[in-house]
């Protein structure tokens, strides 16, 4: 197969695919579409924090690795224009969706590193542009499109190290380095950095008396140590007892041998739901085929089995975000089958076929993109109207999720305004209520309001029927 991609064709190829898949991601992103109450309770963090202070626990119950933080709190700034929260929303997605588009190509090169085949590289890349989680978590601003290619990374430098010099190899020192201050892009980096030193260690074994080895080591450990004590340990300290409930209402009812359907149903949505029954046992055969083939596939198989038995005790989470950084395991067990196609065709003219229907695919494909699904809410519409539309204005109660109207009230006009939470104490009068997320909490907020006086006009901002992410506007007098 290899010799109908030449160097030159598989580098314009792998360009052109790069531009695709950021014109893909750019498409939602110019949807134009606000952000949530999660995105806002980050957002406020990074825009009232200072550098230093990013590495702190933050405030709202949010988690983050701290450089995602900074390198997003950088180009806030950088551009400094946030007077409009059109514009805003958008800074805010760059450094998000700048990794979900350098994941593309870096995939493809690490397949390259892997099967050493270019058209298997390729089929790769086509997976992970259109792959629907990869897209859409590269269009909001949280970190796990980060952690998707920090997963890549560490693979890659795994693959990189070799301990063959018996003195000091600069190449090893940087790997090292990189390898421990990875952990500040992406926590989950936590996860992967064991598989990949365990593989590392069986790959080079009979080097190990190597000095280099233990430079490596100390680099490494030392990195990892400040890292745990100075950062990680604060953040356990404030935030676990809340992650660890968090974790156990998440994993309620998660058959842990179903594990690989469930992970299909989250990351695999692009399938047809028909066949994500049948994926359980076409992983497990893909997975003993590599196994059998080469015992570096561990770095593939071993992250997952990992994070499997972190969620079967509730020490992780299982949700679609929280699996992002796994898509390069799950997207390489299925592409190993293929690869072992492409590696075995023999006639010209069917290699010729292959490639063809494989660029039919991804030019059909995105005509044909559709159910990314992207968490909206409408926030910024609700403040919007009152801002422009709302001519009467009245002392304001904004109700849950709070973080939403923090963020969106500083680009638009407002007068006096209360948490929902002084709502007892308030004196009788008209007000003007904003809900921007609608919740069970915002329902009771709602019922609470009613029977202490009476709701004069309400405008909806509907989300095609998801009722859980409407919006409200409310013109309310309060009468006992």
């Amino acid at each position: 197969m290899e010799n109908i991609f030449s160097k030159k064709l598989y580098l314009i190829s792998t360009i052109l695919i790069t531009i695709v898949a950021l014109i893909v991601r750019l498409k939602y992103c110019f949807l134009g579409i606000g952000i949530n109450c999660d995105e806002a309770s980050l957002a406020l963090n990074i825009i009232s924090r200072s550098y230093i202070d990013l590495f702190k626990p933050l405030e709202g119950q949010q988690v983050a690795p701290p450089m995602f933080l900074v390198m997003s709190k950088f180009v806030y700034l950088f551009v400094n224009i946030h007077k409009n929260a059109y514009f805003s929303d958008f800074l805010l997605r760059i450094v998000p969706l700048f990794f979900g588009v350098i994941s593309v190509p870096a995939f493809g090169f690490l397949l390259l590193k892997i099967f050493n085949n270019k058209l298997t590289s390729i089929f790769g890349m086509f997976l992970l542009t259109y792959n629907y989680s990869a897209i859409s978590y590269s269009c909001i601003f949280k970190q796990y499109s980060t952690e998707l290619f920090i997963t890549i990374l560490i693979f890659l430098i795994c693959l990189g190290i070799n301990f063959e010099k018996r003195e000091y190899d600069k190449r090893n020192i940087v790997f090292s380095a990189i390898l421990g201050l990875s952990t500040l892009f992406s926590m989950t980096a936590l996860f992967i950095i064991p598989c990949a030193l365990f593989l590392t260690i069986i790959r080079n074994f009979k080097f190990l008396k190597n000095k280099n080895v233990l430079q490596c080591l100390f680099i490494l450990g030392v990195i990892l140590l400040i890292y745990l004590s100075v950062f990680l340990n604060k953040i356990l300290l404030v935030h676990y007892k809340f992650m660890e409930n968090y974790w156990i209402l998440y994993n309620r009812g998660i058959d842990i041998n179903k594990f690989y359907t469930y992970i299909s149903n989250i990351l695999l949505r692009e399938l047809p739901f028909s066949i994500i029954p049948y994926l359980k046992g076409f992983f497990a055969f893909s997975a003993l085929l590599m196994l059998f083939k080469n015992w570096k596939y561990l770095l593939i198989i071993l992250p997952i089995v990992i994070t499997c038995l972190l969620v079967q005790y509730n020490y992780y989470f299982f949700a679609e975000r929280a699996f992002i950084f796994l898509m390069p395991c799950i997207l390489i067990q299925i592409i190993y089958p293929f690869n072992y196609v492409f590696s075995n065709l023999k006639n010209k003219y069917l290699k010729y076929i292959v490639a063809i229907l494989l660029i039919i695919f991804f030019i059909i494909k995105f005509f044909a993109l559709d159910n990314v699904f992207l968490r909206i809410e409408n926030g910024r519409n609700v403040w919007e109207y009152y801002s422009n539309s709302v001519k009467e204005k009245h002392e304001l109660i904004y109700a849950p999720a709070e973080s939403s109207s923090h963020y969106y009230m500083q680009f638009y006009k407002h007068g006096i305004y209360h948490s929902h939470e002084n709502f007892d104490k308030l004196k009788n009068g008209y007000y003007d209520i904003i809900i921007t997320t609608y919740s069970p909490y915002t329902q009771r907020f709602i019922e609470a309001c009613k029977t202490k006086g009476r709701i004069i006009e309400q405008k909806t901002f509907n989300n095609e029927s998801i009722m859980w992410f409407d919006a409200l506007y409310i013109l309310y007098k309060k009468e006992r």
